[in-house]
């Protein structure tokens, strides 16, 4: 049960097949008086499917191939494509991808949904990487990460789902960029750097951290 998901593979190891998945399940309520007079007479009560994906990952020497439907939604929505992509891992410590994915724009955008610690990522991120990121996104890039230094380039297009036959312009198109590294660390502090660009936006961020802090990602 490597990372906790079933795992078939062959003895010597050089091909693999896995299934994971994550379920996010909501319901909520109030405690109310409505009261037609008011801005927001009548809150609704409900529940919702949020997150339901299957993870579906085979493996084959340094060639790994990703498919994740996903049955979720807010509110629970139709039945999607999660991700549908190829890797290649044979250049340490550079991960090749293209296909459908989740390109990384910036450190709270790439935070595993299971490891959130609100229900959602904050708007401004989600206003941020719908630009020419986010998930679902047909791209083509790579990213390299060691204790040291996290780096990333996409090529990015269109959302999956977002080709229409009747769009009078061209398909989206766009690149996503980001660098952050540790220059100077030691037992008390760690020094980050990073620099991110979007088409034409740029930022960079250095902070001094205490111990234990996050690695760059």
């Amino acid at each position: 049960m490597p990372d906790g998901r079933p795992t078939i593979a062959t003895t010597d190891g050089r091909l693999s097949f896995a299934i994971g998945g994550l379920m996010q399940f909501d319901m909520g309520g109030y405690f109310q008086n409505p009261n037609k007079n008011t801005q927001f007479p009548e809150l609704n009560d409900g529940v919702n499917f949020r997150r339901g994906r299957f993870y579906f990952v085979g493996k084959f020497d340094d060639f790994t191939v990703n498919v994740t439907p996903d049955f979720g939604g807010s509110p629970d929505g139709s039945p999607t494509l999660y991700e549908a992509n190829v890797n290649y891992t044979g250049i340490k410590p550079v991960i090749a991808t293209v296909g459908y994915f989740h390109p990384f724009v910036s450190l709270e955008d790439a935070t595993f949904p299971g490891d959130l610690l609100f229900l959602e990522r904050p708007s401004i991120i989600n206003i941020e990487r719908s630009v020419a990121a986010g998930i679902q996104r047909a791209s083509l890039g790579a990213n390299a990460a060691t204790e040291e230094y996290f780096a990333s380039a996409y090529l990015t297009s269109p959302l999956f789902g977002a080709q229409n036959p009747n769009l009078l312009n061209g398909e989206q198109m766009g690149f996503i960029g980001r660098l952050a590294a540790r220059p100077y660390h030691d037992e008390d502090w760690n020094l980050h750097a990073g620099f991110r660009a979007r088409r034409c936006f740029i930022r960079i961020l250095m902070q001094a951290a205490l111990p234990g802090s996050a690695r760059p990602h």
